[in-house]
């Protein structure tokens, strides 16, 4: 998630009525951390990989918030 994305999670996303944040992913246990002590987000919302966060709810979609650096150096 980042920076970018507790952003999204603590200032967008609320504001949106037809989205239900249902899970976050961050492989960094300290940002999760964050993103939990600045929202109202529940720990067991809170997932290391995307796998495990699609295992444990469904989702209809997926917000990417990572920079397209990220995306490229995690292909190669």
């Amino acid at each position: 998630m980042g920076a970018w994305g507790r952003d999204w999670a603590r200032l967008v996303i609320p504001e949106v009525r037809d989205v239900e944040l249902v899970a976050c992913v961050d492989s960094e246990a300290r940002a999760l951390a964050l993103l939990q002590d600045q929202t109202r987000i529940a720990k067991k919302r809170c997932f290391a990989s995307l796998d495990a966060a699609l295992n444990a709810f469904q989702a209809d979609a997926v917000l990417n918030t990572r920079t397209l650096r990220q995306v490229v150096n995690s292909v190669d």
